[in-house]
């Protein structure tokens, strides 16, 4: 516990506040479609010890597919929106708020199911996006200025290119053209690839980079085969064909020496052996008990979780024999594109459902385990479409609908402060406009109370007209000691506490200590006003009071 005072003097009055904050969460970024390591977990633990979440913020982005990227206290997506053209649009956003703080349009025009799919990569002060038409950006991550664009639209999906910028080195790596394209991460230029790829050769799902055999390999799933692929120059080093297999669209998993892929507009899944630069078969159906259609399954200690929507169930798969270790019913339909969304963190799995009703279970290949946890659902306009995997960033998690609805909700009990010091960031990116800046110890309104000292007291820190005081009338030879109470509310408040008044009282301030006066401590902020009659009137004692969230 750490304990801070930041004393508050008004005339003979002493004010004193007490703020006890509990320890916060680890905390992680996710800078990239998947999170750091592309494998749809995050570092971040001590996020759930309540249910239901808490909304902290809604924005409209326009329509698409595309996730989110956070990192630095900013969000970074994509939406489309028709107009006098049709553009998308690159938002970057405040993380803890949802203002926005810059945009980038640019022409693209309309295709089935409108939008853009692929998720911005960040990296240092870099934003990469590529477009459902193959329109590949590289930007300003601060400012949102345009430093590069070139198009690698070759092969194109039925229903346009997904796929989110893998870096690997100076590459910037997608899913287009024959056997994937990279360019030069700083200047757009072409690297490596097959430019001269037919129709539907791209798949729609996104590249990840591997360790094997003493090898960099670029895993590839694409409208025809799965690809292992050099990273320096692109050759193969195997493949696993599938001839017309344009419809894949959900990640490859690598375990081992062993790599999943599933594609459920076909009907399938498949684990497939690494030996010797070559690929071989180990299981899987065309008819299989476990596929995606556009949702990637995540791999959490030695085994798969994911849906199935031939069986429109979640399952848990043991991936060296596929094994069913249990499935439970309802979060998919027959309707191969009504499935759910999966993203891990510390032990559990949230679960977003296609009609946004957000479950988080145990990962776990034991049984089905809800622990008691009703959904939560996170649709507020009855439209459905929330097929986007969540992100979890800073103990925010973040959901986005194809409409453009994109919620934050808060999942710790105590806000996170990533800057080090006792002032939560949500408090600070509400109250003030340069939060970066704002100090514990701080006045900025010259009132005579800290920040620190406002954050507790729940009183608004740029108003040196809004503070903790205590207020003394004499009225008939009687005295009142008054002050009004704040509830504990607004955002950058852990809602498991409560804000809590204390008066004391003492004679001499020489001599003797202060003495809590018994029926006006440990009362609750509920806005109301805190009343004391002196008894006697004695006008001459001297009077504190506290507040405190515990």
């Amino acid at each position: 516990m750490n304990v801070i005072r930041a004393p508050m003097l008004r005339k003979a009055l002493a004010a004193t506040v007490v703020c006890l904050v509990s320890a916060t969460a680890s905390a992680d970024d996710w800078p990239q479609w998947h999170g750091i390591n592309r494998d749809s977990h995050s570092a971040e633990t001590g996020w759930l010890d309540k249910w239901p979440p808490e909304p902290v913020w809604t924005n409209d982005i326009n329509e698409g597919f595309s996730s989110c990227a956070v990192t630095n206290g900013r969000l970074y997506t994509m939406g489309w929106i028709t107009g006098a053209g049709f553009s998308n649009i690159v938002y970057c956003l405040d993380a803890l708020t949802g203002t926005q703080i810059w945009s980038f349009a640019y022409d693209c025009g309309m295709i089935d199911y409108n939008g853009p799919r692929a998720t911005p990569t960040v990296s240092g002060n870099r934003v990469y996006t590529f477009s459902q038409h193959g329109d590949l950006h590289c930007l300003d991550a601060t400012t949102g200025t345009n430093i590069w664009n070139a198009t690698y639209a070759k092969g194109k999906p039925t229903w346009g290119f997904a796929s989110s910028v893998l870096l690997e080195g100076d590459l910037a790596i997608i899913n287009s053209g024959y056997r994937g394209t990279a360019v030069n991460r700083w200047t757009g230029a072409f690297v490596w690839g097959n430019a001269n790829a037919s129709a539907n050769n791209a798949g729609s799902s996104s590249a990840q980079a591997i360790s094997w055999n003493s090898q960099r390999i670029i895993l590839l799933f694409t409208g025809h085969s799965l690809e292992g692929l050099n990273a320096t120059n692109g050759t193969r080093v195997f493949y696993y064909n599938r001839n017309n297999d344009q419809y894949a669209v959900a990640d490859p998993i690598m375990y081992g020496n062993t790599v999943f892929i599933a594609n459920g507009r076909q009907g399938y899944c498949a684990c497939l052996n690494m030996v010797s630069n070559a690929m071989t078969h180990a299981w899987g159906s065309e008819q299989s008990h476990f596929n995606q259609m556009y949702n990637s399954a995540v791999l959490v200690d030695g085994y798969l979780y994911g849906t199935a929507w031939a069986s429109q169930s979640l399952r848990c798969v043991r991936p060296s024999d596929g094994a069913v270790m249990w499935s439970e019913p309802g979060f998919t339909s027959a309707n191969q594109y009504n499935e759910s969304s999966l993203t891990y963190a510390d032990g559990k799995l949230f679960v977003l459902k296609w009609g946004g009703d957000l479950h988080v279970i145990r990962a776990t290949p034991d049984r089905f385990d809800n622990e008691g946890r009703a959904p939560y659902s996170v649709d507020f306009n009855n439209q459905n479409e929330w097929c986007a995997p969540p992100v979890l960033a800073n103990g925010l998690l973040y959901c986005r609908q194809h409409n453009g609805a994109l919620v934050c909700l808060r999942l710790q009990g105590s806000p996170t402060s990533n800057d080090g010091d006792t002032l939560p960031d949500t408090w600070e990116q509400q109250c003030f406009t340069n939060h970066t800046d704002v100090l514990p110890d701080g006045d900025e309104d010259g009132d005579g109370c800290s920040n620190e000292g406002e954050y507790v007291a729940g009183t608004d820190p740029t108003n040196a007209a809004s503070r903790l005081e205590l207020r003394i009338t004499v009225s008939n030879s009687s005295v009142y000691v008054s002050t009004p109470t704040v509830p504990l509310h607004g955002i950058g408040y852990d809602e498991s506490l409560g804000r809590y008044y204390d008066l004391f009282c003492r004679t001499n301030l020489s001599v003797g200590s202060w003495t809590g006066i018994p029926t006006h401590t440990n009362v609750t902020g509920t806005g109301a006003v805190l009343e004391y009659t002196v008894p006697g009137g004695k006008a001459c004692e001297h009077y504190r009071l506290r507040t405190r969230l515990e």
